[in-house]
């Protein structure tokens, strides 16, 4: 799998420009249920990248170095993912950290957009 696509129910990734007359920054509005959403979606995603790759928790746990039960705990929520060790976590599966904030971006903006 490239590393400049992030693989996705639909016929591929479309750029997307900021606009720059969209109103007021999200990270100021974000709340609680928008940002458990927002979190929900990541971790689908993450998910759906590893099943794709054909991959059981165990698997990843063994190219991350790290265990199942880690792996586990991390695609449920109960750890958080910095950038640094998504990055990391995103090249175990053979996906870019661009390519993928650009399908998460997308997600979540179709989200937003059925929570307004």
């Amino acid at each position: 799998m490239s590393r400049d696509r992030v693989p996705r129910a639909g016929d591929g990734m479309r750029a997307r420009a900021i606009d720059a007359n969209a109103g007021p920054h999200p990270l100021g509005s974000a709340s609680g249920p928008r940002q458990a959403r927002q979190q929900a979606a990541l971790l689908r995603l993450l998910v759906q990248l590893r099943e794709h790759a054909g991959l059981k928790q165990t698997a990843l746990a063994e190219r991350l170095r790290i265990t199942q039960s880690e792996v586990s705990k991390f695609e449920r929520g109960e750890r958080a993912l910095d950038v640094l060790r998504l990055r990391t976590w995103l090249r175990a599966l053979g996906i870019g950290l661009t390519p993928f904030a650009a399908a998460l971006d997308e997600e979540l903006s179709r989200l937003d957009r059925f929570a307004d």
